[in-house]
């Protein structure tokens, strides 16, 4: 028996958990290492690690409406939550999970952080030049962002068409060989060996017995059925 793939949905909550222990780890390895104004260059000036407290969106945006973001991002991660049970393409689900991910990542630091519940600030911490700083989420969020046009590009759907996969056609396949090597099996226990003996049956049901009249029963049989038994007329001389 082959084994089954792992369900679409089970696919997306995986990627979703993964990705959020990833940001939430790599948010507290922040805290303790880029405290003050600490920088770290990673590629010149274009990347770089340093800590800032983002009370907003990207580029800073809307810092004033906090709580704001914080019913977004409740908002979509109840709505992916809800999909997840629809989807059964693989790609769709991968796709699903890290947008899951972005937006359950920053939404528990909207909801755990200070300055309190639906206003806490969102750790960044990874600066791109002088664009923005952001953190694993929004790595999360741009990637499923752009996942998204390549799926409407190649035509992948939430719904995996019903087609036999691999896994489908060998165990059909191995079905069928055992169903030959069954019939082969049965084919050479009949069959005569090599000193000529003949094939043994096995021991079945006993066949039904024949009846056999003697000719002195035949006018019992006569007188049964309702017939008279006449002696033949012996022949003129």
């Amino acid at each position: 028996m082959s084994i089954r793939r792992l369900p679409a949905p089970a696919l997306l909550f995986a990627v979703a958990g993964l990705v959020v222990g990833l940001d939430q780890a790599t948010k507290e390895w922040a805290l303790s290492v880029l405290d003050g104004d600490k920088v770290v260059n990673l590629v010149g000036d274009w990347l770089t690690l340093r800590l800032v407290f983002n009370s907003g969106a990207a580029l800073s945006m809307g810092s004033n409406f906090t709580w704001v973001f914080t019913i977004l991002a409740i908002c979509v991660t109840a709505g992916v939550i809800v999909y997840a049970r629809r989807v059964t393409g693989y790609a769709f689900a991968a796709t699903l999970g890290l947008l899951l991910a972005g937006a359950a990542g920053n939404l528990v630091d909207r909801l755990a952080r200070s300055p309190g519940p639906g206003r806490g600030h969102v750790v960044d911490f990874i600066a791109y030049g002088n664009l923005f700083v952001g953190n694993v989420a929004d790595i999360a969020i741009v990637v499923a962002m752009l996942l998204m046009v390549v799926a409407v590009l190649r035509g992948w759907g939430p719904v995996r068409p019903p087609v036999a996969d691999g896994a489908d056609v060998a165990e059909d396949e191995g079905d069928d060989a055992a169903a030959a090597d069954d019939a082969a099996s049965v084919v050479g226990d009949k069959a005569p060996d090599a000193a000529g003996d003949p094939p043994v049956d096995e021991p079945g049901e006993p066949d039904e017995p024949v009846d056999v009249t003697e000719p002195d029963d035949i006018g019992q049989v006569a007188e049964s059925t309702g017939t008279v038994a006449t002696e033949p007329e012996p022949e003129p001389a």
